[in-house]
């Protein structure tokens, strides 16, 4: 029987026969539909000293009985769990019927990633680290293990850090290895004896120097070395909204840093050949009131051929300013994102635009980088132009300059997308647009308890829907381009116009 802990009636109030309601419900665990045993559950009015608590039973049922009437949010929790869906969503009004209120509370179970290192013979990579490329960060063990705690579901890019130590030019040394697949983690249970093999490659030392504003050497400026690709269809959610940006040039993960020392100079002592990008940054106190006024950055870009590079310069400077004003043809103004982000994978949205009541656009830029104008989408409205100098940009990268203006033109996005999905309750529905060569707006939304969902205001074209049981909840930028192909693969076409569209869905445990 579940513990109950619930507000306890007088005898005075059992006499004047108040009122009072319950609530019962499941804790499932939202891979495997399991009852999760043993979670705690806490209903409280936030407004009011008024809570009532219980344990899940053995099959992750519980109840609670004599609540005081009143609108509730619920808290529920587990070590090794993290909290997921609620279904319905709160608030939930106790003692509005005879009936208890029904609830399912979905929570994810943590699991850990286990594996080794070894180099290009089968030894043991003794001194050096592994990483989820933008995630977490774990030493390796003298015997070349490791062990990743905590992880979410999903699919994961792992990479082997050897220790960077200075090598004669050109010798072939131990580099940073990307597991040749995406490491994926069901949920249901820990993942191990994953094996990264080292390779191999020839190295070059690259080095320079960091100047301030005033051409002065720079101390304790962190720089990064990151490589330069090209990138498919990339991709940002942001509520229920997901924006793609298409196929263009980037930067890939951060393989090394180092800092500055006290003439300005840094050096990468290992780099393989390859294209890359120094990127540069010098901070103020972070605690100090003024902190953003006090970030300086820079870029340069350099080739690794088959020799050292030396005496390179990276220039910091301050961010600037850039204008845009927004057309919004006939449709109402609203209030719009626009944001402008340096071409690469550290800022997909770096931050808030400040919009004036005019309708002009105020924003930011880092210097020295190539930047996206990246105007978003909203319900029912939908970005269709950007122009730079007359020239149309959107989803293109440009060289912005201080001063430099430019022009968003949205439009109505009529659309919308209703379905069915079987067995649905609870399911993710993704919506994303077939062939992105600039930008595209997506959708992604849980299925009512019977299996319903609707999408309004989704802009004209082409799309893939598919529903799946198990999909992160807020995934990255890298986890969610690896995922397009797979929900293209088991999704259904939907083609949407200015009217409302229907589509019956499967569910499909994941897009792994």
């Amino acid at each position: 029987m579940p513990r109950v802990i619930a507000p306890v009636l007088t005898f005075a109030a059992l006499i004047l026969g108040q009122t009072t309601g319950s609530v019962e419900g499941t804790v499932v665990d939202r891979v495997t539909g399991a009852g999760i045993p043993g979670a705690s559950i806490t209903f409280y009015i936030r407004t009011q000293a008024v809570f009532a608590e219980a344990t899940t039973d053995a099959s992750g049922d519980f109840r609670i009985f004599g609540m005081k009437p009143g609108s509730y949010e619920v808290r529920f929790e587990k070590e090794g769990y993290r909290p997921g869906n609620r279904i319905p969503a709160k608030p939930y009004i106790v003692g509005e019927s005879p009936s208890p209120v029904r609830i399912r509370l979905e929570m994810t179970r943590l699991v850990s990633l286990s594996g080794r290192v070894v180099d290009s013979e089968g030894n043991p990579m003794s001194q050096g680290e592994v990483k989820i490329v933008d995630g977490i960060t774990v030493p390796v063990a003298a015997d070349g293990t490791f062990v990743m705690k905590d992880l979410e579901p999903g699919s994961y890019s792992l990479a082997a850090v050897p220790r960077a130590i200075a090598a004669p030019e050109g010798a072939r040394v131990p580099v940073i290895t990307y597991s040749p697949e995406r490491i994926v983690i069901r949920g249901d249970a820990d993942v191990s004896s994953v094996e990264v093999r080292l390779l191999t490659a020839e190295v070059y030392r690259v080095s320079g120097v960091v100047l301030d504003e005033t051409g002065n050497p720079k101390a304790g400026a962190e720089v990064q070395l990151l490589p330069k690709i090209q990138t498919g269809a990339r991709v940002a959610t942001m509520g229920q909204i997901i924006t793609m940006v298409g196929p263009g040039p980037s930067t890939g993960p951060v393989e090394a840093r180092v800092v500055s020392g006290e003439d300005g100079s840094f050096a990468f002592p290992a780099i393989r050949s390859g294209e890359w990008q120094l990127a540069a940054v010098s901070r103020g106190n972070i605690d100090a009131a003024n902190f953003n006024d006090t970030v300086r950055s820079g870029a340069v870009d350099v080739v690794v051929g088959n020799r050292n590079v030396g005496n390179l310069q990276i220039r910091l400077a301050a961010s600037f300013k850039v204008t845009g004003t927004v057309d919004w043809g006939d449709f109402p103004k609203q209030r719009v994102d626009i944001m402008v982000s340096s071409v690469g994978r550290q800022s997909v949205f770096p931050g808030l635009p400040r919009i004036d009541p005019d309708g002009t656009v105020s924003l930011g830029v880092a210097p020295a980088r190539k930047s996206l104008i990246l105007p978003l989408a909203g319900p029912g409205y939908y970005p269709v132009s950007v122009l730079l100098g007359g020239q149309e940009v959107l989803g293109k990268p440009v060289d912005l300059f201080p001063g430099a203006t430019f022009r968003v033109a949205y439009r109505a996005a009529n659309g919308s997308v209703h379905g069915t999905v079987e067995n649905g309750s609870g399911a993710t529905v993704l919506l994303i647009p077939d062939n992105v060569l600039t930008m595209g707006f997506g959708r992604m939304v849980t299925c009512k308890a019977d299996g319903t969902f609707d999408m309004n205001g989704v802009p004209p074209g082409e799309y893939y829907a598919a529903a799946v049981v198990q999909f992160q909840q807020s995934p990255g930028a890298d986890t969610f381009s690896a995922l397009l192909p797979r929900i293209a693969a088991i999704g259904t076409r939907v083609s949407v116009g200015q009217t409302a569209a229907s589509v019956e869905l499967k569910l499909n445990p994941s897009v792994e």
